[in-house]
């Protein structure tokens, strides 16, 4: 046997293997930020990089792959410049969680080794010099078991949204925010891309990102609209146990979708974040058709509408924002305007199925749900119980007529839980109306049997 014949036949089968294995499963690029006397090569523990970024590019130089953070807080620049952030990179993996000891991923424990990205770059705990965004996303990206915290996005237009997280491209921008994850372009002709891929029907694809986001805490962002995370223009993430708690924005105190992000949320908590305006646990508005499911929501606050969820549809160009809210509870949360638990407004088309309200307040009605201006929501087999209105509960100023489908509805209240609006006039949607109905009950034949008419506002 030749020599090139020895050596197929002892390497042939693992030069193989290569070959057909993609990269991201060889490569793992370590991060320690106590490996203080180096070497740093990020090939083992021991020669650990000490910055985020320095492991993901190195995973991005080796054709991507995953990189692994050991416990410790590491932040975006060394230096004060806000404009710096995380950036996730295209194939990248991304996981936190780690002692600094492990061989094997699943070994990591992200509930004991505290793994936190932090945006207090400047002065210790004075959020004004903080970075603007903490993670900017990217497709085909992951960022797994971290604290995500102390993102401030304060300033103007790019720098305003999404302080923990921001999942799109800023095209007014050419500095550090561009770069191989710049906007992309639909592979088809306009109008064929679907709900939830991030092409916009008559659209080009967006500058939307869509990252793996999983076993994550987003903790005291602060932003404009989105303060932990904000999802625009065709932006899809897959978002999973993960807790989202005492994050503050004007809309949307925990996430902003807008313009298609049609963003995957499962098995997430939201408990006491705050939103000035609306939204004080989520915001989806202009066709953000998100699916929600077995969510938790406690404590949430607005001095608006909506402090769980709140609904809006302003587009006429993507389609209604109609999103799926699915086996969520929603318990003490209040808004100091319209639905304590969600506020549908505008002509969404929300599908609210198998959840849960529970001592949600509303001072201006809908203690658990509220629905305003030609909404049209389908509400089957949710409970309710120990909700409150408020004052001027039956009754919000509109015009044209909602219609609302509520299927095999669960009382145990004794004030009405979901409010709607009926021809220019206000109307009482009450437990009573809706149990002498079996079936499919619509708003009209409820509205139409209610013994009680509210007072206008």
């Amino acid at each position: 046997m030749t020599k090139v014949g020895t050596f197929w036949r002892r390497y042939g089968a693992i030069l193989t293997l290569q070959i057909l294995i993609p990269a991201s499963v060889w490569a793992v690029v370590y991060v320690d930020v106590d490996n203080t006397k180096g070497p740093w090569d990020g090939k083992s523990w021991a020669s650990a990089y000490k910055t985020v970024q320095e492991g993901i590019d190195a995973a991005i130089h080796a054709g991507a792959g995953q990189v692994w953070v050991a416990e410790g807080t590491y932040k975006p620049t060394s230096g004060t410049d806000r404009t710096v952030w995380f950036k996730l990179r295209s194939g990248v993996a991304l996981y936190g969680g780690f002692k600094g000891t492990e061989n094997k991923r699943r070994q990591r424990d992200w509930v004991q080794n505290v793994t936190i990205l932090s945006g207090d770059i400047g002065k210790q705990d004075d959020l004004s010099d903080n970075s603007y965004h903490v993670v900017k996303g990217a497709d085909d990206a992951t960022i797994d078991g971290f604290t995500i915290t102390g993102g401030n996005a304060d300033g103007y237009l790019y720098h305003s949204k999404g302080a923990g997280m921001v999942n799109y491209e800023n095209l007014h921008s050419s500095s550090k925010a561009s770069g191989p994850d710049s906007r992309r372009r639909a592979s088809g002709p306009p109008g064929k891309g679907r709900p939830g891929d991030g092409a916009r029907p008559g659209f080009l694809a967006g500058t939307g990102f869509s990252p793996a986001v999983a076993h994550c805490i987003f903790e005291g962002n602060r932003a404009a609209e989105g303060g932990a995370m904000y999802n625009y223009d065709g932006a899809c993430p897959t978002i999973s146990h993960c807790t989202f708690v005492q994050n503050r924005a004007d809309k949307g105190g925990a996430m902003l979708s807008r313009v298609a992000s049609n963003c995957n949320v499962s098995d997430c908590t939201f408990i006491e974040n705050y939103a000035k305006w609306r939204g004080g646990a989520v915001f989806l508005d202009y066709g953000a058709s998100a699916k929600l499911t077995r969510c938790t929501f406690r404590q949430n606050n607005t001095d608006g509408n909506g402090a769980g969820i709140y609904v809006d549809d302003t587009s006429s160009q993507i389609g209604h924002t109609s999103p799926e809210i699915v086996d969520c509870t929603f318990t003490k949360n209040s808004a100091k305007f319209r639905g304590g638990g969600i506020a549908n407004f505008n002509k969404c088309t929300p599908v609210i199925t198998n959840c849960s309200f529970n001592g949600n307040t509303a001072a201006k009605g809908g203690g658990a749900i509220s629905n305003d201006y030609q909404v049209r929501a389908w509400i089957r087999d949710c409970k309710y119980s120990g909700n409150s209105g408020g004052s001027g509960q039956a009754d919000v100023p509109g015009r044209s007529r909602p219609a609302v489908v509520c299927l095999n509805r669960r009382f145990d209240l004794t004030r009405p839980a979901v409010w709607r609006r009926q021809s220019g006039r206000g109307a009482v949607i009450s437990p009573v109306t809706l149990r002498a109905f079996s079936g499919e009950t619509t708003a009209t034949q409820m509205a139409g049997s209610a013994a009680k008419r509210p007072r206008s506002l």
